[in-house]
C-alpha cells in the first residue's frame, strides 16, 4: 500500500471538475487490492478518522474532494478480471476507466452501454453517482447495467451483492446482519441521481448505486454488456425556433431505434459557430439524433422533416465512422467552449442538472426562458443536453464577479420549480458536497434523516465520504 504524506504529492486529488475550492487532507493512501482496502478501513474505523474515496476526479459536484482526513484512491484497483462473451458480462475492479474498458471490450465485439461523456471516469465513480450519458435515452443509467458488486464497509467487512439475491421486505431490509429501515420518500419519476435509492421491495444492490461512497467502498463490479453496435445513423437538424425543436422531439421520440437525442439552444449555436461557421445563420436551435439497429430510419425521418418544413440545407447527415466522430466532437465542443468563456471572464460556471416528467417539460423550458432572458447583460448562458429525457443543463457564466451570487439564486429557483413539477435536482451528476441544499429541498428534513439512519447502521462512525449528500 502506497502512502503519500506531502500535499504536493497529491494536489490533483484535492480538486475535481466542480468549482469547489479548499480541499485538504493529511495523506493519500493507494491500496493495491481489496484486502488492503479492508484492512485500512478497519483501522480508520477504530481510530475514527474520516476518509474520502477518490477515482479519477472527473465529478462535477465535489464528491471526491476531501476536507480533512485521508484520501483513499482506487487508481490501483484497475484490473479487468474477466470478460464472458457468451453471457455478455465483465468483472472489473472499480478503478478501471471507461476508456480502458471500452478498448478491451472492442476485441470481444462487446460494449458497455452507459455512455457518460468523460471517458477517463472510473467504473466506480460512475456507479457511485448512477451516471448517465448521451445514450441513456435508449439504455438508461448505470444502475441498469450492474449485475453484482463487492463492497468493503467502513468496518472493513466485505459485502458481496448479486442482483436478485438480497431483496427488501417493503421498506425493511436485512444486510450483513444489520436491520435497515429504508427511507420512506417517493423518488422522482424521472432520470435521477439524487440520494439513496429507496422503493418497496427493492433490490439492496441498488442502495449502493448512487450512494456516492457514503455506505461503503465499491471494489469490484460485474457489468452487463451488449454486442457492438454495427449499424447506426446520425443526423443533426437545425430549426428556426426552439418551439419547433421541442415539438419535433415529441414526435421523433416515438421512432424505433432512437438511442440519442441532444438539444442545443440559440446561445449554444452562437458559441459553436466560432468553431463551426457552416451552422445555418437562421437557426435558433438544433437536435442531434442517433439511431441504432438493423431497421432503416431514414424514411420516417424524411417524413418528419417534411412535416416540419425542414430542407436539406438545415440538416447534417452522417453514416461513415469519420463523420460520426465529427458529430461527437461537435456535441462535446460546447462544454469546452463554456470552460474557455468562464476562464476568459475570470469567472465560474454555474450549472443545473434538472430532469422533470415528460408532461411538464415544456413548462420547465418556458420557466427557464422567462428568467434567463432578463439577464442577458449579466450572464453568458446556454441550455443544452438530453432533451429526450426532459433533462437539460442550464449553464450560467457571470460576466462580473458580483453576478455569482445572483447566478446561484437563479439555479436555486430553477431547482425549486423542477421539484414542484415532480423533477429531480440531479439527473446524472449526483449531489456531492455542493448540492446538499438541493437534496434537502427534494426530500425534506425527514427524508435526509431517514438516509442518515441508514448510514449510521453501515458506517456508525461516519468516516466514509463525510460531507457528501448531508
Amino acid at each position: 500500500m502506497l502512502i503519500k504524506k506531502s500535499p504536493s504529492e497529491f494536489y490533483s486529488h484535492l480538486q475535481d471538475s466542480s468549482n469547489l475550492q479548499g480541499g485538504t487532507a493529511e495523506e493519500l493512501v493507494i491500496p493495491e487490492d481489496e484486502k488492503e482496502v479492508a484492512k485500512f478501513l478497519a483501522y480508520l474505523s477504530d481510530v475514527k478518522k474520516v476518509v474520502t474515496t477518490s477515482g479519477s476526479n472527473t465529478g462535477t459536484t465535489g464528491g471526491a474532494i476531501p476536507f480533512g482526513g485521508t484520501i483513499l484512491s482506487t487508481e490501483k484497483l484497475d484490473k479487468i478480471i474477466s470478460i464472458d462473451e457468451k453471457n455478455k458480462t465483465a468483472v472489473v475492479e472499480t478503478g478501471v476507466t471507461l476508456l480502458d474498458l471500452s478498448l478491451k471490450l472492442k476485441a470481444y465485439n462487446l460494449f458497455y452501454p452507459p455512455d457518460p461523456t468523460e471517458k477517463t471516469a472510473t467504473v466506480g465513480g460512475t456507479i457511485s453517482t448512477n451516471a448517465s450519458g448521451g445514450r441513456s435515452f435508449k439504455y438508461g443509467a448505470t444502475r441498469n447495467w450492474i449485475n453484482g458488486l463487492d463492497i468493503v464497509l467502513a468496518s472493513g467487512e466485505k459485502l458481496s451483492l448479486t442482483r436478485g439475491s438480497n431483496m427488501a421486505n417493503g421498506r425493511t431490509a436485512l444486510l450483513n446482519g444489520k436491520k435497515l429501515d429504508l427511507p420512506n420518500y417517493t423518488m422522482p419519476a424521472t432520470k435521477n441521481s439524487a440520494g439513496y435509492y429507496a422503493k418497496d421491495n427493492m433490490d439492496l444492490i441498488d442502495l449502493f448505486i448512487g450512494a456516492e461512497g457514503t455506505l461503503g467502498v465499491i471494489t469490484k463490479a460485474e457489468l452487463k454488456l451488449l454486442p457492438t453496435i454495427k449499424n447506426s445513423f446520425e443526423i443533426i437538424i437545425f430549426f428556426e425556433s426552439e418551439t419547433s425543436a421541442i415539438q419535433f422531439t415529441l414526435e421523433v421520440k416515438k421512432e424505433e431505434g432512437l438511442s440519442k437525442i441532444e438539444f442545443f439552444d440559440q446561445n449554444s449555436l452562437k458559441m459553436l459557430r466560432e468553431s463551426y461557421p457552416n451552422i445555418p445563420q437562421s437557426s435558433k436551435s438544433a437536435l442531434y439524433l442517433e439511431f441504432i439497429g438493423e431497421d432503416d430510419p431514414v424514411k420516417n425521418i424524411e417524413i418528419l422533416l417534411k412535416k416540419f418544413s425542414i430542407n436539406e440545407d438545415s440538416t447534417w447527415v452522417t453514416i461513415d465512422e469519420k463523420e460520426k466522430n465529427f458529430f461527437r466532437e461537435f456535441r462535446h465542443k460546447l462544454p469546452e467552449l463554456l470552460t474557455e468563456n468562464f476562464k476568459k471572464h475570470k469567472s465560474i460556471k454555474i450549472s443545473s442538472d434538472i430532469a422533470v416528467p415528460d408532461g411538464n417539460f415544456i413548462e420547465m423550458v418556458s420557466f427557464y426562458n422567462s428568467i434567463l432572458e432578463k439577464y442577458n447583460d449579466e450572464f453568458i448562458w446556454v441550455k443544452f443536453g438530453h432533451i429526450g429525457e426532459s433533462h437539460l443543463h442550464v449553464n450560467l457564466i457571470p460576466k462580473r464577479e458580483k453576478g455569482i451570487p445572483l447566478a446561484k439564486e437563479i439555479v436555486k429557483e430553477f431547482i425549486q420549480k423542477g421539484i414542484l413539477l415532480g423533477g429531480t435536482p440531479s439527473a446524472e451528476h449526483g449531489i456531492g458536497k455542493i448540492k446538499k441544499e438541493y437534496l434537502k429541498m427534494l426530500y425534506g428534513e425527514k427524508g435526509i434523516n431517514e438516509m442518515i439512519e441508514v448510514k449510521k447502521k453501515l458506517d456508525p462512525e461516519f468516516i466514509l465520504n463525510r460531507g457528501n449528500l448531508f
